[in-house]
């Protein structure tokens, strides 16, 4: 029985890799691959639809070498693990994952307004009525994330999205934790997410509510919905940190 699963397995493999060779009608499983949606230090995200249904997806395409390099195995796996059990209106969609061996593909929703980074960045601050409706999608969206034990400690705008009919969609889920990692005072202890959006608790070094955190990154987010500028920035990150505190 294993070494049939095993033939079988190395059958997947090898159908997934043929179907990705080619430039022109690159596939990947039932996916026919097309345009680069953005790229990142170990992988890109690439515009694709299926073949059957023709529905469009938004396949993230992960190289295992870099990831075993950048050692973030780990947080490409709870990426996967937390996504899988995530299913809400704001909160982009895990459909499936496949794998070559040298890829990994994650088969996710495709939100085809980009990100609120970059229309606030092209276009400038929101309206107060713009600036609430989103505002109110993201808290839905993170109080559900906190319901369901996730704390995603990496909320910007760029891990915002906006889709066709102007309603966000949370995305990136590679630094959130789970209650397994709270130690046993209760709190978190890793301190990560962006400079501009963290929360002072989290460079305090004495432990965090990740829910808080994520609830200051949050009005960070409005703020800069409202005005067009972030309420703490500076060049240096000592200097930064210093006004965030």
């Amino acid at each position: 029985m294993v070494l049939i699963h095993h033939q079988q397995q190395q059958q997947q493999e090898e159908e997934i890799v043929r179907r990705e060779r080619g430039k022109k009608g690159m596939r990947v499983g039932k996916y026919e691959l097309g345009r680069t949606l953005g790229e990142g230090n170990f992988g890109k995200v690439k515009f694709a639809k299926h073949t059957d249904s023709a529905q469009s997806f938004a396949i993230k395409i992960l190289e295992k070498n870099r990831i075993q390099d950048l050692r973030i195995t780990d947080q490409i796996k709870r990426e996967i693990r937390t996504l899988k059990v995530l299913k809400h209106p704001n909160v982009v969609r895990l459909y499936e994952v496949l794998a070559s061996k040298t890829k990994i593909y994650m088969v996710l929703e495709y939100v085809n307004g980009g990100e609120l980074f970059d229309k606030i960045a092209s276009k400038g601050k929101l309206s107060e009525t713009q600036g609430r409706k989103l505002f109110q999608q993201l808290i839905d969206g993170v109080s559900y994330c906190h319901d369901k034990g996730v704390f995603h400690r990496d909320l910007k705008l760029e891990n915002v999205l906006i889709d066709g009919g102007r309603n966000i969609k949370i995305t990136d889920f590679g630094l959130s934790a789970l209650p397994q990692h709270l130690r046993d005072d209760g709190l978190l202890h890793t301190t990560c997410g962006s400079p501009n959006y963290v929360a002072p608790e989290v460079l305090s070094n004495r432990g965090y509510n990740g829910a808080t955190s994520d609830t200051w990154s949050c009005g960070v987010i409005l703020y800069v919905m409202l005005t067009g500028f972030l309420p703490f920035d500076d060049r240096n990150l000592a200097v930064l940190y210093q006004k965030g505190l």
